[in-house]
């Protein structure tokens, strides 16, 4: 999913537990939702989520693995790969 701002992050993503959790947002965990908010406030530009999962636990909606770093295969300019909850 790609996020251009903080606002856009705000209003498609909820952290795991948060109110206005519903099917049309995109649940993360506290450290996912705290990594993005870092990237943005310190001049971060566009990210990208995908959900992985490690340790053999389902990420994301639907669960996925390791291959879900695939998806980026395709985006120029990928500064940093963050995942919190690995």
């Amino acid at each position: 999913m790609r996020v251009p701002s903080w606002k856009d992050f705000q209003d498609r993503v909820t952290r795991d537990g948060a109110e206005g959790a519903g099917a049309d947002r995109v649940q993360v965990s506290l450290a996912a939702w705290t990594s993005v908010s870092g990237w943005f406030q310190n001049g971060g530009g566009e990210c990208w989520l995908v959900p992985v999962s490690g340790h053999g636990g389902p990420a994301g909606a639907g669960g996925a693995d390791a291959s879900g770093l695939t998806a980026l295969e395709s985006v120029h300019d990928v500064t940093i790969v963050v995942a919190p909850d690995l």
